[in-house]
């Protein structure tokens, strides 16, 4: 129970980095604005660490490190595609509201 536990909580906190990585980016087009500074380096090297932390219970150092880098490669993947349609969903619903007031 407990390392089904440590996987998940790895996994979701690889993620987490990995979002806090993007959203710090200022090539985001997820926000309005980067992440504040502090935000973005503290709530990443938590996650790191936590994220490490969880999955070295389970798996040994290595294997962590791999599945680690695997979640931040795949969320990186999948990020732009999420910007790029979250922005066409905006740009509609601003059309819509154009639309409706003229």
């Amino acid at each position: 129970m407990i390392e089904e536990l440590a996987t998940v909580g790895g996994l979701v906190a690889s993620g987490v980095f990995s979002l806090l990585l993007y959203l710090g980016s200022s090539h985001q087009s997820l926000l309005v604005r980067p992440l504040s500074k502090s935000i973005f380096c503290c709530g990443s090297l938590l996650s790191l660490v936590v994220a490490l932390g969880l999955l070295n219970l389970v798996f040994g150092p290595a294997i962590s490190v791999y599945i680690f880098l695997t979640i931040v490669m795949l969320v990186w993947s999948l990020l732009p595609f999420a910007a790029a349609y979250f922005k066409k969903e905006r740009q509609e619903a601003a059309d819509d509201t154009q639309s409706s007031r003229s």
